[in-house]
């Protein structure tokens, strides 16, 4: 019965029947300090719901307005997230509501109602100045920045052209509001930022990056505006020496990739300053179709041993699929050993749709069935059979052979993959 009333009680105030909350909690002062499963009270949803009357009967009743949800968040922060102006006010002026109430991610009212688009709260706030737009959160975010990560272009534009913000607030990573906007996927505030204030396109947050670099691994909307309107440069390098395509390769579709290429004049083989060029960056990323293209493109002339320990990082299941590109990494001689995998081998044997699909399907197969095949126990095995691992470093690799397997990598595995390489490899 009493589980009952509980339940009643949080459909009443969904449904702002002031009545059925009485007759509810009437004799059970107890109820109108219970929780739901997300610790919400009684209280807190009439603030969600911006519903004034039975807000003001719970407060009168002994309601506490200091009593806060799993994410720390009292019925004042919910009336600024909800967007409820009227409630914000009386909770602030007769309620006993807290103007410095902070959420787990310490978040004032004034940084919720930006980030949900309330300009109504956002001006009355700011223009009775009860709260300081230079409020930061636990990221080092003002509430122009909150706004600017969330989208909400109005509530940006009112605080910049009424002079409440400056346009070069920077958060603890030293990123713009640019950049911010950019990490958000933002183009429209991205677009006004750059054509109506003075910020730049090219300036850095602390680890290098500028806007392009910022937007290549993020956003390729921005990041072709921000090439064809902005003025941007693909000549553009982090602290690490990575330049656009390093990012884009490692997040875009191959038709961006190709489009940066081709309309940008992007090097398809610059190196960043620890030597890994833009299909390291697309193998680490497991971008199959995009590797595919740039060694079409001769992004490599030959076998690249980075590129194979690379691929060794990545999950089992991944596998598979990268076993079609691995020809075109290496092409095996037709007098040479092949190396198979057992689910490889049937693929070629039964001739199956994923296998007729592959460019080197036919002289594959031809050549497997003159040759002998000595089939791997996994593809770091096949890999090595490809590959002299003379030149990488041996405790590197092992160490990721190691880690891939989900075993020990004995000595003698090693030695029989290596000695299965040098026969392979003549």
């Amino acid at each position: 019965m009493e589980r009952w009333r509980h339940t009643l009680a949080f459909h009443a105030v969904r449904l702002g029947d002031l009545d059925l909350l009485q007759n509810v909690v009437q004799g059970r002062r107890s109820f109108i300090f219970d929780t739901d499963y997300d610790g919400a009270s009684l209280l807190i949803h009439c603030a969600k719901n911006g519903n004034l009357p039975i807000l003001k009967w719970l407060i009168y009743r002994g309601a506490d307005v200091t009593m806060v949800d799993n994410a720390e968040r009292t019925a004042l922060l919910h009336a600024g997230i909800h967007g409820s102006l009227t409630t914000v006010q009386w909770l602030l002026s007769e309620g006993g509501g807290n103007i410095r109430d902070r959420c787990m991610r310490s978040e004032t009212i004034l940084h919720h109602a930006a980030i949900h688009g309330h300009l109504d709260i956002v001006i009355w706030l700011v223009n009775k100045g009860l709260i300081s737009v230079a409020e930061t959160n636990v990221y080092g975010h003002t509430v122009l920045m909150c706004a600017t990560h969330a989208g909400q272009l109005v509530v940006v534009q009112w605080l910049l052209l009424h002079g409440h913000a400056c346009i070069n607030d920077k958060d603890d990573d030293g990123r713009s509001l640019l950049h911010i906007a950019i990490l958000s996927e933002s183009l429209a505030v991205t677009q006004w930022l750059v054509c109506h204030t003075s910020i730049s396109v090219s300036d850095r947050s602390h680890d290098g990056k500028t806007a392009l670099l910022h937007a290549a691994g993020k956003c390729i909307n921005i990041t072709r505006w921000l090439l064809d309107r902005a003025g941007a440069s693909m000549l553009d390098k982090d602290d690490h020496g990575a330049n656009p395509l390093h990012f884009a390769v490692s997040h875009f579709d191959v038709s961006d990739v190709e489009w940066l290429a081709d309309q940008h004049h992007a090097c398809i083989t610059e190196t960043d300053d620890e030597g890994f060029t833009p299909i390291h960056y697309a193998a680490l990323h497991d971008r199959v179709s995009t590797t595919t293209w740039l060694l079409i493109r001769g992004a490599i002339c030959e076998a690249d041993p980075t590129l194979w320990v690379i691929l060794l990082t990545l999950p089992e299941y991944r596998w598979m699929e990268w076993l079609s590109v691995i020809p075109i990494f290496h092409p095996i001689p037709t007098n040479s050993v092949i190396v198979w995998t057992p689910l490889q081998k049937k693929m070629i044997q039964k001739g199956t749709r994923i296998g007729k699909r592959l460019p080197w399907y036919k002289e594959q197969r031809r050549v497997a069935v003159q040759t002998s095949c000595l089939l791997p126990t996994s593809l770091s095995d096949l890999i090595l059979a490809y590959v002299d691992f003379s030149s990488v470093d041996e405790m590197w690799s092992t160490q990721l052979l190691q880690t891939t397997q989900k075993r020990p990598l004995d000595e003698s595995t090693l030695r029989r993959s290596k000695r299965i390489a040098h026969n392979s490899l003549g």
